[in-house]
């Protein structure tokens, strides 16, 4: 009974939290910050976080804090017990001890090093992966709106085509126009409405892909705020925005934090390859309230401070002297990443910033063109109304009409992405 009441109270959670997330109205922000939370990605990640601080805990403890350790030993039945089966309470031994590392060539220091490292490097790396997932939802969200508007133009141009149509149907049955204008005319019409066909097709395949990454019924309608048609016409500033990059990027910190550990692990290894010299203080104590106290004349509590010294001859020295040599191609394999690294990142940006310029330049035109055709189409109709031009005039201008709006429609969300994949080349957080 309570395992099927757990499965219909997830259930309704569930179909709440599905209704909920159908019903609202999703920004460029919002969708983001969805798409974040939902991705199993960012959670693993997230998850890898977690385990690299709790490893830094770890290290940290062992390095810094004492251990206690509290045991209490009882022999109901021995061979030594008169009688054999004996319980008794002075047959209970208790001992407290407490145990701390003073001193061990500083190999504990470098391991909490590493482990403050591993756990910067696990931190940066969820940044790298949230701007992925948040550039992808970007893309995923611009998409819906471009193949929305896409729809619009081709519904507009269809409206067009009919009402040609009926016109030219009006004058082919007055006698003012031929048979071939009026198949002509029918035919234009009838492939206007096979490219709404494609277009509302399109639409629903993105809003389907929209879907995907909040894991929600992919074929559930969201509503979808449109997004300012105003935009950036100034190209920024590439140079500095290279230097940014080279102080900013993820991929240039993780690569930084790399080098570091590999730094730290080389001394590390260093050190291992020496005689171990090791200073511990211990504390013993005997009985815990009346129970298993030290015999009277025994010295209790007992405290010490150990210095070890050891020198390892034989296969360890050979083991200790390969992981030195290895952690020192490990740090001269990261240096020259981080060169690599940075001459990657330049390319990077030039090149997105080519795709910008490309991108903002053909937006302006796509605007020009759209505006041209849309007076054209406007003077070639009332020519055609008036006998002053042919169909194939006519023609031509509608079609000029439809592929400049349908150009001019994709050169705007292009524009925008290549905006936002040039941020994401510069290190610029997009969430």
């Amino acid at each position: 009974m309570k395992k099927l009441f757990l499965m219909v109270f997830a259930f309704v959670c569930f179909f709440v939290f599905n209704i909920k997330i159908q019903a609202q109205t999703w920004s460029t922000s919002t969708y983001m910050g969805a798409a974040l939370n939902r991705s199993h990605e960012i959670k693993k990640s997230g998850e890898s976080v977690d385990i690299a601080r709790n490893s830094y805990i770890k290290a940290f403890s062992d390095a810094f804090i004492p251990s206690l350790t509290f045991s209490a030993l009882n022999t109901p039945y021995s061979v030594y017990n008169t009688p054999k089966l004996d319980i008794n309470k002075n047959n209970t031994t208790v001992n407290t001890a407490l145990r701390l590392n003073l001193f061990n060539s500083f190999k504990d220091k470098k391991a909490v090093n590493i482990s403050s490292v591993s756990r910067d490097i696990s931190e940066v790396n969820l940044l790298l992966k949230k701007q992925q997932i948040a550039l992808y939802s970007l893309g995923r969200y611009y998409d819906v709106l471009r193949k929305k508007k896409l729809l619009e133009v081709v519904k507009a141009s269809k409206r067009s085509y009919e009402e040609q149509y009926e016109k030219v149907k009006h004058y082919y049955e007055n006698g003012m126009k031929s048979l071939s204008d009026l198949l002509k005319s029918d035919l234009n019409y009838r492939n206007s409405q096979l490219r709404e066909i494609g277009a509302l097709k399109n639409y629903k395949t993105s809003m389907m892909s929209f879907n995907i990454p909040l894991y929600i019924s992919p074929g559930s309608k969201v509503n979808i705020s449109d997004i300012d048609t105003r935009y950036e016409k100034k190209l920024p500033d590439m140079k500095a925005d290279i230097k940014y990059a080279l102080e900013n990027r993820p991929e240039m910190r993780v690569a930084k934090l790399a080098l570091k550990k590999s730094l730290l692990e080389k001394s590390k290894a260093g050190l291992s390859a020496l005689p171990d010299f090791s200073v511990y203080a211990n504390w013993d104590k005997a009985g815990f309230g009346g129970i298993g106290r030290a015999a009277s004349g025994v010295t209790d509590p007992t405290y010490s401070i150990n210095a070890s010294l050891s020198i390892a001859i034989g296969p360890e020295t050979v083991s200790d002297r390969n992981n030195l040599i290895a952690s020192k191609i490990k740090l001269n394999e990261n240096s020259r990443y981080i060169e690599l690294l940075e001459f990657e990142i330049e390319k990077e940006i030039i090149s997105e910033y080519l795709s910008l310029e490309t991108a903002l330049k053909t937006h302006e035109v796509s605007k020009m063109k759209a505006e041209i055709s849309k007076q054209n189409l406007k003077i070639v109709n009332q020519k055609y109304s008036e006998g002053q031009s042919g169909m194939i005039e006519l023609v031509q201008a509608q079609d000029d009409d439809l592929n400049s709006q349908s150009e001019f429609a994709n050169s705007f969300y292009d524009l925008l992405l290549s905006r936002a994949r040039y941020d994401k080349a510069m290190g610029k957080q997009l969430w």
